[in-house]
């Protein structure tokens, strides 16, 4: 009996040192997995995050908390963006992540998401724009829409009402009439500024029933009749000092000019909200629905998130992207940077009703909209700049008409997508 107790004995003592030593395993393994993240930095490099209300910063501390990898925050100015990202790959310093608005540049260096995003959850709008020879590439990390703020107490001041949208939308020349009402009777000096931009300007364009290219994306349409009419409204809006040629081809710039209240409407969009709702105090202001002249039309815009080929942390950089993309993360991104969002069935709670307005302006938009987007990634690398933008400085300082503006941006097409024609 004592022998077969004291064998008793020794199989539970043995069996409560492996216990024991199972026990230390899994917390010694715990410990040196989290040393192991702790040891791994994820590098995003983007513009305009802190602008724009700090998203991605406010994502990188949840981040490091959640997982205990550290994300750092690389932001430079927007036009530098490119030529950044290019001398970090070149270095051999890539980042992990990149968030911008241009792809097929860097087509070469981005790795596939195919295995990571389904394509089902992007906004079908938005789709063709994240995928190079058909294969997801990138995620829309927001939506943006071209549009116009106004200064309410200005347009109160004069006693000038807007339209409300809907079935009730001003035309060009209506417009033209308020904003001059205003500034006879408002302090407001200015009835308008327009963002020094291409982008904004195409949105007159399509208004105007002219396009950058055709449908099909075989012919450039930049000189048609079209869009001639457009670029000789747009100039007139100068002629008249309705916009001061300081904001567009001066030094002065539209959203500060804006925010001193002495501006009637502002030509932007939705991404200056946040920045508009933390920085202006001392005048009520909103969004109002754009005119009209053939066409309601907006331009669909906004940044791609995408991870780089080389940078080293490939697979943490794709489950980052992930976990961004996940409906709870998402939602807070959008409604920290008060962005539009580029996923279905996403309902982010915004501190304003005028982001209301600009996805109104989206629902109007014409399919031709879209092609000076997807235009760049069927021609990877190739890109025309901003050809007709620097033109249209030109016309506006009396250097050149309309006409050579136009047909000077059409060659700088034509000579870089050598494949197109001349459509007019």
């Amino acid at each position: 009996m004592k022998r077969i107790l004291s064998i008793l004995l020794m199989v539970l003592l043995v069996t409560n040192l492996a216990a024991c030593s199972n026990g230390n395993k899994k917390d010694t393994s715990s410990g040196e997995s989290k040393e192991k993240k702790s040891d791994v930095t994820l590098t995003i490099l983007l513009s305009d995050d802190m602008l724009e209300g700090g998203g991605f910063h406010e994502l990188a501390k949840m981040y490091k908390e959640e997982t205990g990898i550290n994300v750092e925050i690389i932001e430079v100015p927007y036009a530098d963006l490119p030529s950044k990202l290019n001398n970090m790959i070149r270095a051999g310093n890539a980042p992990a992540i990149v968030r911008g608005t241009e792809i097929s540049q860097f087509s070469s260096h981005i790795l596939s998401l195919e295995d990571t995003i389904s394509r089902d959850v992007i906004l079908d709008a938005r789709l063709d724009a994240c995928l190079l020879d058909d294969e997801l590439k990138a995620l829309p990390s927001n939506v943006t829409a071209n549009g116009m703020l106004y200064n309410k107490t200005a347009f109160e001041q004069a006693g000038v009402d807007v339209p409300t949208g809907d079935g009730d939308v001003w035309t060009w020349d209506e417009f033209v009439v308020a904003v001059e009402k205003v500034v006879n009777n408002s302090d407001v000096d200015y009835g308008l500024v327009w963002d020094h931009s291409q982008h904004r300007y195409s949105t007159l364009l399509y208004q105007f029933g002219g396009s950058l290219f055709n449908k099909d994306l075989t012919a450039t349409t930049i000189a048609n009749e079209k869009s001639q009419s457009a670029l000789e409204f747009f100039v007139s809006l100068f002629d008249k000092n309705i916009i001061p040629k300081s904001s567009w081809v001066g030094t002065e710039d539209p959203s500060a000019m804006f925010k001193t209240g002495k501006v009637a409407v502002h030509m932007s969009g939705n991404w200056k909200v946040a920045d508009y709702t933390e920085n202006i105090d001392d005048f009520e202001w909103g969004a109002v629905v754009m005119p009209y002249q053939e066409n309601r039309s907006s331009v669909l815009g906004g940044n791609f998130v995408f991870a780089i080929d080389g940078s080293g942390v490939e697979a943490e950089a794709k489950e980052f992207l992930s976990w961004f993309y996940s409906k709870e993360v998402y939602t807070k991104y959008c409604e920290i940077g008060q962005y539009l969002p580029a996923q279905k069935e996403i309902t982010p709670k915004y501190e304003s009703d005028t982001l209301e307005v600009f996805a109104k302006e989206l629902e109007s938009t014409p399919s031709i909209a879209g092609t000076d987007w997807i235009i760049s990634n069927k021609y990877p690398g190739l890109s025309w700049g901003n050809a007709l933008r620097d033109n249209i400085d030109l016309v506006i300082v009396g250097d050149i008409t309309v006409e050579e503006a136009l047909g000077n941006a059409e060659e700088v097409i034509l000579d870089t997508y050598t494949d197109l024609t001349s459509e007019r």
